[in-house]
């Protein structure tokens, strides 16, 4: 199944900070090339760390920063969804829907922000289940503690 996982994007983040760091030794670089082997990279690491079973998919990028950022998405097999469903807290699986659905001032929201509107699991998009793994995840900081883990084991300066 589709899904997307927690991940700050490359512009003004953290992770352009560590690629910057490393791409001044390669003014030649295919900067491309690079994006899609971090986002890789990342997805391989995230999925390690979380605990899931999947594999990279995709790295999709804006064309402007202005309204979104670069998104990664993996394939998880359906079974690992429907375990990670099981084990989920179903109040941090409610509260981090409601965060990320809930139409508000300046955003209105195409996903009901209540998990049981959704229907059945097997049903569900790619970010109905990047829901799910930020809930199944629930570690607000490892996004950046990746980044750091990828910069500090040589995995950035490999990608050049």
């Amino acid at each position: 199944m589709l899904a997307t996982i927690p991940f700050s994007g490359f512009y003004e983040t953290v992770h352009m900070d560590a690629l910057e760091r490393e791409g001044e030794y390669f003014p030649g670089a295919d900067w491309r090339k690079v994006f899609f082997g971090y986002a890789g990279a990342y997805a391989a690491e995230y999925l390690h760390a979380a605990g899931i079973t999947g594999r990279f998919e995709s790295l999709e990028s804006p064309r402007e920063y202005n309204f979104s950022t670069d998104r990664i998405f993996v394939n998880i097999p359906a079974d690992e969804v429907h375990r990670m469903l099981a084990a989920v807290d179903p109040e941090t699986l409610a509260q981090v829907a409601k965060a990320r659905h809930a139409t508000r001032s300046g955003f209105i929201s195409f996903y009901s922000p209540l998990v049981g509107d959704w229907g059945p699991v097997d049903d569900w998009d790619c970010n109905q289940i990047g829901t799910l793994i930020i809930a199944f995840v629930d570690d607000d900081e490892m996004d950046w503690k990746i980044c750091w883990d990828m910069e500090y084991k040589g995995t950035t300066a490999n990608l050049f």
